[in-house]
């Protein structure tokens, strides 16, 4: 079973990313970015994505790509529109 929970938009701006290494030789890359803009802050975003890639030390091949988007927006106090999505790619040999 897969359950993805994405990410919710901040109230302050957020940005982070991360390089990593393992094994002999799978690479890895993130970034997390999200916020909020607009009239009073209505809008809020929140963007992450991930790529690992490389040999494993058994001479296997991996290439994982994730990308999650969220966004709402306060339409009023009692109401808010939300949007999530999520993509990913996968090859393991």
């Amino acid at each position: 079973i897969v359950d993805y929970i994405t990410k919710k938009p901040t109230d302050t701006p957020t940005f982070s990313t991360q390089l990593g290494w393992r094994e002999q030789g799978i690479v890895s890359a993130g970034m997390d970015v999200g916020g909020r803009f607009g009239n009073e802050q209505m809008f809020g975003y929140r963007f992450n994505a991930f790529e690992e890639k490389g040999e494993t030390f058994n001479g296997g091949h991996v290439d994982r790509k994730v990308g999650a988007l969220s966004l709402d927006a306060r339409l009023s106090d009692a109401l808010i529109w939300t949007f999530d999505g999520v993509f990913q790619s996968r090859d393991l040999r």
